[in-house]
């Protein structure tokens, strides 16, 4: 069974940022009053105490730090999402591509080698090509014109 190596700093980077707050005010409450006043009874433990009163605040920084971290990661996150494109709009922009414009007008059906069909890895024009082997050997398919560097392909449908 493998172990699990989750620690806190690693838990609240992937968690949203203001649990990390929420992780400083606490352990900056706890640690300035709360412990103090629970051990500084003693005379013994007083000093202790106060040496551990004067920590809280950079235990408290610690935390915003990460949750400053935490906020970066989920803000680069968001920006990496907003440049991807949904399947559905892809399929928009490529049947858009591929039909006339005005539908009006009747044209002759087109064959294989008219139709204009995009790639839609890089949008080059694809070009009719024929399997040469593994489970689709000898069959059809539009293959990108850029082909090594881009490897995009469309099955067509018979």
């Amino acid at each position: 069974m493998q172990k699990r190596d989750e620690g806190i700093v690693k838990m609240l980077l992937e968690s949203p940022w203001w649990v990390s707050i929420i992780v400083a005010f606490i352990a900056y409450i706890g640690i300035k009053f709360i412990i103090p006043s629970i051990i500084g009874g003693s005379p013994l433990f007083k000093g202790v105490a106060i040496l551990l009163s004067s920590f809280a605040i950079w235990v408290a920084l610690f935390f915003l730090v990460i949750g400053a971290i935490s906020a970066l990661f989920a803000w680069r996150r968001g920006e990496l999402l907003t440049g991807l494109t949904s399947v559905k709009t892809i399929r928009r922009q490529v049947q858009t591509a591929t039909t006339p414009k005005d539908s009006s007008v009747s044209e002759s059906p087109r064959t294989y080698a008219e139709q204009k069909v995009i790639c839609p890895i890089c949008g080059s024009n694809m070009v009719l090509r024929k399997a040469t082997r593994g489970v689709n050997a000898g069959k059809n398919f539009w293959g990108c014109e850029k082909f090594p560097s881009c490897r995009g392909i469309r099955n067509i449908k018979e």
